[in-house]
């Protein structure tokens, strides 16, 4: 697949720690062996804080349907002993960042929960029980017809682990903003659902708060960007994509690990990065507008005006702007694009747009090369233009 892709016009490939399936190094491997047997080099992304709030395995390990009204629980431990639908949520500070009335946008608001309670686990989980549910094993049951693929493309892979610290680490600035209460005893959240769906392991959550309280904000994946970044400067990657900025400090902490040879590009996928823009973009060596996210916190009709604002300042400040989910959205299932997908994608490129980045139609879509060739197919037409 890899050489198929390269051979079909990717030009950039994004290694994403979304999906599981093997190492971070070996789709390295695999992906500059395709390059080497094709003679095609193309540029290599990866980006951090990928899996800041997501959604994992339930109680059956099946497709889980629900019903509206129906009750869920979400738990940060293992599911043993639990009754009822359970769902895991890789993230332990979960239960500190949520309040009655909060509302969970699952997969990018296909799937919508109610917060209604949050109450101590009764049963004392044994340390071992404590675990993240992207390494439980189940998950080839549920993923096995993912593939390694992705142009711009995503490609799944499994967080690497035995990476050390680098010395930069030691010396990184104290962060001087409060972070969320620490995580000090088992909780379980309780919700409603809203609506009659199917629910899939590994959905990404925005949390949509109640009133006027601000979203919350999740530091727990800090050492894992150090990780991540020191793991690509390692390798020599080209790009790294920080997705999370969302004040002045956060910018600052995109430039506390020194890189000297990669590319450092900054996610705009909340409104506070959409209100830092011309601050983010003067910063950076680009862009990547990710406008799934983007939506869930503004609306879909403001992530338009958005889109075009952001385009047409970096193509003002001379920065490279990539456009990001949901491209060929439907393309995950079928081998044509909808004339609304094929609209949007062509007003993006016309717009000045540098880059589309695939993500779902080919990390996990059913044929990923089909989807790259479709967008290139009309990308290249654009061109008379």
């Amino acid at each position: 697949v890899l050489i198929e892709l390269l051979r079909s016009g990717m030009d950039i490939a994004r290694i994403s720690d979304r999906f599981l399936t093997i190492s971070k190094q070996e789709v390295l491997t695999n992906l500059r062996e395709a390059m080497d047997e094709t003679g095609i080099h193309v540029g290599i992304m990866v980006g951090l804080r990928e899996s800041d709030l997501r959604l994992g395995y339930h109680s059956s390990n099946e497709p889980l349907i629900l019903q509206k009204e129906d009750t869920v629980q979400i738990i940060t431990t293992s599911i043993a002993g639990i009754e009822g639908h359970a769902i895991q949520c890789n993230n332990m500070e979960f239960p500190n960042l949520v309040v009655p009335g909060d509302h969970l946008l699952i997969d990018f608001g296909k799937i919508v929960f109610t917060v209604i309670e949050i109450r101590d686990i009764v049963k004392t989980p044994d340390p071992a029980d404590i675990l993240d549910y992207r390494h439980n094993g189940s998950s080839e049951d549920l993923n096995h017809h993912m593939k390694t693929s992705g142009s711009m493309s995503e490609f799944p892979i499994h967080k690497t682990d035995g990476m050390h610290k680098s010395d930069s680490f030691h010396s990184r600035p104290k962060r001087t903003k409060p972070k969320t209460a620490k995580h000090r005893s088992q909780k379980v959240v309780i919700c409603r659902v809203e609506q009659n769906c199917t629910f899939l392991a590994d959905k990404p959550v925005h949390i949509r708060p109640i009133g006027k309280r601000e979203a919350p904000v999740s530091y727990a994946n800090d050492i894992e960007d150090i990780k991540d970044a020191t793991w690509a400067s390692e390798n020599d990657l080209d790009f790294l994509v920080y997705k999370q900025v969302r004040d002045e400090i956060d910018l600052a902490d995109v430039f506390t690990v020194p890189l000297p040879n990669i590319k450092k590009y900054i996610g705009i996928q909340n409104k506070d990065s959409a209100d830092l823009k011309e601050s983010l973009i003067r910063s950076a060596d680009g862009i990547v507008i990710g406008r799934g996210m983007l939506a869930l916190e503004t609306s879909l009709a403001e992530v338009c005006r958005m889109q075009k604002e952001i385009i047409k300042l970096c193509n003002e400040l001379g920065k490279p702007v990539v456009i990001s989910t949901q491209l060929l959205e439907s393309m995950v299932h079928k081998h044509t694009p909808s004339s609304s997908e094929v609209t949007d994608v062509t007003n993006a490129v016309l717009d000045g747009c540098d880059a589309l980045l695939l993500t779902g139609e080919t990390a996990y879509g059913d044929n990923p090369v089909v989807a790259l060739q479709a967008a290139q197919e009309f990308v290249l037409k654009l061109k008379g233009f």
